[in-house]
């Protein structure tokens, strides 16, 4: 099984507000069975900060590092007749795909979170 993601129009940077298409490209060389296919979108920030220098260790500023998760986005494109909560409650269950190439579109609005 091949799978590749192909973006609509790809960007170098994505800003909020933005949408994100493309699909989810499969191809399947022997029949099989596979239990989702589930595309996620995730916004990370990282910052390198220097440290504020210690009284007793001048020569030793050292970088700090935070990283802030700002978006996390998750879309159930197969099965498309099941609720992402059926497939947690049953994360054995599957579903048989023929031999063949199958494309599953999605699409992302690019927006913080909410908290």
């Amino acid at each position: 099984m091949n799978v590749s993601i192909a973006l609509q129009h790809p960007h170098e940077h994505y800003t909020n507000l933005d949408v994100i298409q493309g699909k989810v490209i499969l191809r399947v060389p022997n029949p099989t069975n596979i239990s989702s296919i589930i595309v996620k979108l995730e916004g990370e920030s990282k910052t390198r900060l220097l440290a504020p220098i210690h009284p007793s260790r001048p020569d030793k500023q050292r970088p700090v590092l935070e990283v802030h998760k700002f978006l996390y986005k998750t879309q159930t494109l197969f099965p498309t007749n099941v609720r992402p909560e059926d497939l947690i409650a049953n994360p054995k269950a599957s579903f048989a795909i023929n031999t063949g190439t199958f494309e599953y579109p999605f699409s992302f609005k690019v927006c913080e979170l909410q908290v």
